[in-house]
């Protein structure tokens, strides 16, 4: 018995330091908001370049971490949302996509989010300026993608294979009498808002709720998140053409702040 709690007490002391190290990676990239060279990760976290590499390389390959190919620059990704290891707030897109939210919300009088894109390609809400709980609380991730705006505007962004097969197996239930339930409709809808770069939800998956959503780009032009405003109808049509603009306006600076270019 003393032998076993001698070993556990030594155990309980011994560190992994490559485990040590990746999580310093994780933190440090979490924390600075931008991407890193490897030379200023090195400096940050005091490795060796040969060290780094092999870190970084097992960080990208479980998702945790993505590398900019034109800058060689790396980043933090959305996926450590989903472990909760740091305050959204923290997170690029967040970070720089909370003001606009903040101002839609409060100049038009609506509900507006921040959500990023996972892995799995689904949107998972990070920020919300809301002037209601019950909206707030809604989840992306309970939505059917052919009844929501946030839903539609990733289909509109997926290669065509994989659209096609998410549109075969996409059971079109219908919620409202303005959901969409035939699929070449839903087809039509998709290939209109890759063409005027916002989507719409016009009571489709809830009576009386208007929603609008714009697309947020990284450097590599990915669609990586997305600005969600929703309301009730009557009021969303009102202020309808002016917040447009504005919305339109603020996804182009949020992904700009990101990387993005239109000229790329």
């Amino acid at each position: 018995m003393a032998v076993a709690n001698r070993e556990e007490n030594g155990a309980s002391k011994t560190k992994i330091q490559s485990l040590e190290r990746g999580l310093s990676v994780i933190e440090l990239l979490s924390n600075v908001m931008k991407p890193m060279s490897v030379m200023e990760i090195c400096k940050e976290v005091g490795v060796q370049r040969t060290t780094l590499y092999a870190l970084l390389n097992t960080l990208i390959s479980r998702g945790y971490v993505a590398k900019n190919e034109e800058t060689s620059k790396y980043y933090i990704t959305g996926k450590i949302y989903e472990l909760g290891m740091f305050y959204p707030e923290k997170q690029p897109l967040v970070a720089y996509g909370r003001r606009y939210v903040d101002i839609l919300s409060r100049k038009y009088n609506l509900v507006a989010r921040i959500a990023y894109i996972n892995s799995e390609k689904n949107a998972i809400v990070a920020y919300t300026s809301s002037k209601s709980v019950e909206f707030a609380k809604l989840e992306y991730s309970m939505v059917p993608s052919h009844a929501s705006s946030v839903g539609k505007m990733i289909l509109a962004h997926l290669p065509e294979d994989e659209l096609e097969s998410r549109l075969s197996h996409m059971e079109l239930t219908q919620f409202t009498d303005k959901t969409i339930t035939d699929v070449a409709k839903l087809r039509e809808m998709i290939e209109l808002i890759r063409k005027r770069g916002y989507s719409l939800d016009e009571c489709e998956y809830m009576d009386n709720t208007f929603c609008v959503s714009f697309p947020i780009y990284n450097a590599q032009n990915e669609l990586c998140g997305i600005l969600s405003t929703s309301d009730d109808y009557t009021h969303m049509k009102e202020i309808f053409d002016d917040f447009l603009r504005e919305g339109l306006q603020a996804s182009k600076q949020i992904s700009s702040s990101l990387g993005w270019s239109m000229y790329k």
